[in-house]
């Protein structure tokens, strides 16, 4: 019988699946080699089935809207011929942290180059005026950032300090308003040469008391916002006329002119108490000067 012999065949040319294919083959044998040796020789392996990748860092960034990318990846210390293995983790959460438009950060890192970080940013509701400079405050009572001249939110006045307290508290009083449906006011004052007279806020120009400076005084917060809200529901003639509401005074609403002067009490007067008790039950309004 005749023996039959072996020759080799030409190699044929590697398609584009196979090649996939034997990348993600190695790849999954790189992973597995990296659970059963443990994660350092993981990336050892990966680096060297990739070398040009793992010589450079893939930045993923999630969340940012205000802080720009650009000023992140160098707060992450990621630089171009940055390799992912040289970056400490704990450097990248804390450099990113540090920016501060960011609240919150996560990291994490998938071998052989790809670096995600997400980041929570802070919210602004607030503008404050700490000497010459106007600060964004976010939700936190924190001024983090210089604001931009056009930041159409609410002032907070009289804080002495990026971190003074005061910003903290006008902060709740801002949400205590909105949590009772009132408008954002144009200003809320956090100190005056009376301490009495604080906190104090400036209804918006198209409020039922347009630009009136409304008095409400230390405690009582939800008790006090709940009857401002019955009374500009009401929308009563006196109000457009009012410079002043002064709810320091337990259920007694009181109603100043714009110079604070004494006045008459106007022909109405009776009337709108009577409609204030009707929409509040337990408040009353009266012309003081």
């Amino acid at each position: 019988m005749r023996r039959r012999s072996w020759r080799n065949e030409r190699a044929g040319r590697v398609s584009r699946a196979d090649s996939r294919r034997l990348r993600a083959a190695l790849l999954a044998l790189a992973l597995g080699a990296g659970v059963s040796a443990g994660a350092g020789f993981g990336e050892t392996l990966l680096a060297r089935a990739f070398p040009a990748r793992a010589a450079q860092v893939r930045l993923a960034l999630r969340g940012n809207q205000h802080a720009p990318a650009l000023e992140l990846a160098a707060a992450a210390g990621v630089a171009p011929g940055i390799g992912l293995a040289s970056l400490d983790l704990a450097q990248v959460r804390a450099g990113v942290a540090s920016h501060p438009w960011v609240r919150s950060v996560r990291v994490a890192a998938l071998p052989p180059d790809r670096l995600l970080v997400a980041v929570e940013e802070r919210e602004p509701v607030a503008v404050a005026p700490i000497g010459a400079t106007r600060w964004l405050v976010d939700r936190t009572g924190t001024a983090f950032l210089p604001a931009a001249e056009a930041a159409a939110l609410p002032l907070l006045l009289g804080a002495a300090a990026p971190d003074d307290p005061r910003l903290a508290d006008g902060v709740a009083w801002l949400e205590a308003l909105a949590a009772h449906g009132i408008p954002a006011p144009a200003q809320l004052a956090l100190s005056d040469p009376d301490p009495a007279r604080t906190p104090a806020l400036a209804l918006a120009a198209d409020a039922a008391a347009p630009g009136a400076r409304v008095l409400l005084g230390a405690g009582e917060r939800d008790a006090k916002l709940a009857r401002l809200a019955r009374l500009l529901a009401a929308d009563l003639p006196e109000l457009r006329a009012a410079g002043e509401i002064d709810l320091r005074f337990g259920a007694d609403v009181i109603l100043r002119a714009p110079s604070h002067a004494a006045s008459p009490v106007p022909p109405g007067a009776q009337r709108a108490e009577r409609a204030e008790r009707r929409v509040a039950n337990s408040s009353s309004i009266s012309n003081g000067g």
